[in-house]
């Protein structure tokens, strides 16, 4: 299973995704990190993966924060691909606010620390 994880500090979720891929995965997940949005290129590569986590704020030299980069992985949606399954990865409390602002529907969000019973439901 390919898992993107957008975030510019992944040191900090890297031990978490280590220990779900032994544990719980068999080494079976293939966990990519991408520090900022324009990594991800061409934008399509998206596609690629069967989950993504975006982070909120991400560093100041990505070219979107990781709401925008969600609203346009949304928004870009090909016909011919199907959406891998999202979650956010956040260390704010408004951040629910703020998707509401932008229209984004229900998606998990997790905070951090990470929590790994959520990332799993994500995952599945």
């Amino acid at each position: 299973m390919k898992i993107a994880v957008i975030e510019d500090d992944f040191l900090i979720l890297k031990e978490a995704f280590n220990y779900l891929n032994i544990v719980y995965y068999e080494n079976n997940l293939d966990v990519i990190n991408f520090s900022r949005t324009q990594d991800i290129y061409p934008f399509e590569l998206i596609y690629e993966f069967d989950v993504v986590f975006i982070d909120v704020s991400l560093h100041r030299k990505s070219e979107s924060d990781g709401l925008s980069f969600l609203k346009r992985i949304l928004n870009e949606k090909k016909p011919t691909k199907s959406l891998p399954k999202i979650g956010i990865i956040t260390g704010a409390n408004n951040i629910k606010e703020r998707m509401n602002e932008l229209e984004i529907g229900d998606i998990p969000i997790l905070n951090k620390p990470l929590d790994f019973n959520d990332l799993r439901k994500i995952i599945g």
